[in-house]
């Protein structure tokens, strides 16, 4: 090992406290090691020891639970997570179910607050089933998507600088796809309405 980046000592036993901070491989056979040394090492080490006490302290758990308690609570987040992805994509459905193609072709749906990746799957699934039609979907949240099917002719930059114009938002596009978001809400109900 060759370690370089401070005063060179005759003996090891100078250097006092030693704590490995990083270790990474540059190429083979040759490994990065950050260290500290002396009482820059204690505080590094005393800096670690808070991070985990107010850790378990913020989770309300004994610090040799930390570990299993943070898997435990991010195994649940990402079951929730998996769940409320489910549940968007009913909502797509049933979206998708009620859509009413409207005298100009449009396909407008106002949806509860969502992803804005949902919002395209949702999109995407009216437009398949349509293909002349064009989604105009804004949840609540505000976020507006607009995309037309591969038979439709219209514009949907178009239509998404019109809706943008009157209710307050900001995004962009091409003719194919817009989006972005939008402030009036109500507004845009009354709108597509």
């Amino acid at each position: 090992m060759q370690a370089c980046g401070g005063t060179h000592v005759t003996n090891t036993g100078q250097i006092g406290f030693f704590k490995i901070v990083k270790r990474e491989g540059v190429k083979d056979g040759v490994e990065r090691i950050t260290f500290t040394a002396g009482m820059p090492a204690l505080q590094y080490v005393q800096k670690r020891d808070e991070l985990i006490s107010k850790s378990s302290e913020i989770m309300s758990v004994p610090e040799q639970m930390l570990v299993e308690s943070t898997n435990r609570f991010f195994n649940e987040w990402k079951g929730q997570r998996k769940k409320i992805e489910e549940l968007q994509g009913r909502l797509g459905q049933k979206a998708i179910e009620n859509a009413r193609v409207s005298k100009d072709g449009h396909i407008n749906q106002i949806l509860p607050a969502s992803d804005p990746n949902e919002l395209l799957k949702m999109a995407q699934q009216i437009t398949n089933a349509n293909k002349k039609a064009i989604a105009v979907l804004c949840d609540a949240n505000g976020n507006l998507l607009i995309l037309r099917g591969s038979e439709c002719k219209k514009s949907a930059k178009e239509i998404f600088r019109q809706i943008v114009s009157k209710c307050k938002g900001a995004g962009g596009g091409n003719d194919k796809i817009a989006r972005g978001r939008i402030k009036d809400i109500e507004k845009f109900k009354k709108l597509i309405k």
